[in-house]
């Protein structure tokens, strides 16, 4: 567990570097948590993103374990930067450094789930999955995410506070015992899905490119912008994760890396934990319609008529792309 000496929990940490932290964390931590959770209520409620039902149901999932890592990665770390030392004790530091692994790799295989669903679609577009299936796939992914916190909980690994990354991390990386086995299943959880990403991505890229000029029909234009949306989300996905797998490689080489390093690959995790909000707005027209009707709902004079729009698009069935 976390050590209950005092000086152990202060950050090592100057004000030139803590103060920088703490605002990114919290604007992060504020717009994950909002913005998640607009995306599970508004596709819940009102049937705001335009999507056939399994990928929906992957988008979910995906909102589902952003705010997770949030509420149990990112916020600790603004309360740790805000006071200065680490202040919410052994449980909640054995949890966060246990779990951190679970929704990573969650978030990894629903984002290959998404794009490799999309590729199904766009070769055997007459082919159906049930919503059944879909939540069976969920339960498999989360499954062998938690794969990598049943390896800690078998190697006994207890959780250290970091005092230069204000972070709880698991010692699992510091037993010799588990080093390989942790390294040999985090290559397969994380880099092989990350490749297979990349590369059914840019399947999808080419496909969009070749049949853009052929979409007439409405149904066919939301089919593009659906496209768009998982090639924008997979895109953003990679770019925010290589910085992480190159520290990640970097420190079983190096294990004492700069602090820089490690703290430039968590904030470039931290960005892909608020951006799907920000690219569904941005690439699905009637997700992008109800936020914007929520907020002129909020903007004083404007009034509550403004959500008609959405309220009409919740009678609207999701499309069968």
């Amino acid at each position: 567990m976390v050590s209950t000496n005092e000086s152990s929990l202060e950050l090592l940490l100057p004000n030139s570097q803590t103060i920088p932290l703490a605002i990114w964390a919290t604007v992060v931590t504020i717009l994950g948590l909002l913005g998640n959770a607009v995306v599970i209520f508004s596709s819940i409620r009102y049937n705001a993103i335009e999507m056939d039902k399994v990928s929906l149901l992957l988008v979910q999932n995906l909102a589902v374990a952003d705010l997770l890592y949030i509420l149990s990665n990112i916020l600790p770390s603004v309360v740790t930067y805000i006071a200065g030392r680490y202040v919410l004790g052994k449980i909640y530091c054995f949890i966060s450094a246990q779990t951190s692994f679970i929704y990573g790799q969650v978030n990894i295989l629903t984002v290959l789930a998404i794009t490799a669903y999309r590729l199904h679609l766009l070769r055997h577009p007459l082919s159906t999955v049930s919503r059944c299936t879909g939540k069976i796939g969920l339960v498999v992914i989360w499954v062998i995410a938690s794969s990598t916190t049943i390896t800690c909980f078998a190697y006994k690994s207890d959780s250290v506070f970091s005092q230069k990354s204000a972070k709880c991390l698991s010692t699992i990386y510091i037993n010799k015992d588990a080093s390989l086995h942790i390294r040999v299943q985090t290559g397969i959880i994380i880099i092989v899905p990350l490749i297979s990403i990349v590369i059914i991505n840019i399947l999808l890229f080419i496909i969009s490119f070749k049949s853009s000029k052929k979409y007439k029909t409405s149904t066919e234009r939301n089919s593009a912008r659906a496209l768009l949306t998982v090639c924008a989300l997979s895109s953003v996905f990679i770019v925010s994760w290589i910085p992480y797998l190159i520290y990640l490689m970097w420190k079983g080489v190096n294990p004492d890396l700069p602090v820089a390093v490690e703290q430039t690959a968590l904030s470039c995790i931290m960005v892909n934990s608020f951006c799907n909000p920000v690219l569904y707005t941005m690439t699905n027209r009637r997700f992008g319609n109800y936020v914007w009707s929520m907020i002129r709902s909020l903007t004083p004079g404007i009034g509550s008529d403004s959500i008609t729009a959405t309220d009409s698009s919740r009678k609207t069935t999701n499309s069968e792309i």
